[in-house]
């Protein structure tokens, strides 16, 4: 599996892979890297929100549903 971070314009900014990783060394002195880290931790609270939700999803299921 790969992670990437890619700008407005489409090009990648940062990856990782299970080989390695891209990234370019000047932007921890412009502030991107500090962009790219809060980006990937709103996609892993995403993530964690979302199996939240599948581990419940029998519960999800009966939502609506009359009581008995």
């Amino acid at each position: 599996m790969e992670v990437q971070i890619v700008n407005g314009e489409g090009q990648i900014i940062w990856a990782r892979n299970p080989v390695g990783g891209l990234t370019s060394s000047a932007y921890g002195k412009s502030g991107m890297l500090r962009e790219i880290e809060q980006s990937l931790q709103r996609a892993l609270e995403q993530c964690r929100g979302e199996l939240t939700v599948s581990d419940y999803a029998d519960g999800v299921s009966d939502v609506g549903r009359p009581s008995a």
